[in-house]
């Protein structure tokens, strides 16, 4: 038959501690012996690379039943981004600390015609712009990685950049 839509209680059972983010709950019409399909979006930010996470979504409802999902996400080092187009002779990108505390990250250039402020503590969890200068320097093309580094993991972030001079 057509049931009343069930609202659903959505958890992780390592209480969020993993990395793994959802809804608090959702909508869904109950199961009837067929099944029925629904969605819950899980959303990973770990805050450690390399390692493997682990937890268990707990999907519940007094009218539903409970369902119990594993969900396992792997961290790996972060990608080059880019290119960062800069028009004329600045820029900006948004760069976010994925790490559980305050952290202190350094930004460096590989081509003098760029120019970015040296350090930025950034809060937990929280994005920064950071701006970015171009000043065509003779011999050097208008192109370059920015790179980003904190002593607390051995990996960078890289953005490519590139001046529309």
């Amino acid at each position: 038959g057509n049931q009343a839509e069930a609202d659903y209680k959505c958890s992780f059972s390592g209480s969020g501690q993993n990395g793994f983010l959802c809804d608090a709950s959702v909508t869904a019409h109950p199961a009837g012996q067929e099944g029925n399909q629904a969605e819950v979006e899980v959303t990973f930010e770990p805050t450690q690379i390399g390692e493997t996470f682990r937890d268990t979504l707990v999907v519940t409802s007094p009218v539903g039943g409970e369902y119990v999902c594993p969900v396992v996400g792997r961290c790996v080092p972060p990608k080059p981004q880019g290119p960062i187009l800069l028009s004329g002779d600045s820029g900006s990108l948004s760069f976010k600390n994925v790490l559980a505390q305050e952290t202190k990250f350094t930004f460096s250039v590989d081509n003098p015609s760029f120019t970015v402020k040296p350090e930025e503590t950034i809060a937990a969890k929280k994005a920064v712009q950071v701006k970015i200068g171009y000043k065509k320097t003779e011999g050097h093309p208008g192109t370059g990685k920015l790179i980003v580094g904190c002593a607390e993991t051995p990996s960078t972030w890289v953005y490519y950049l590139k001046s529309s001079k």
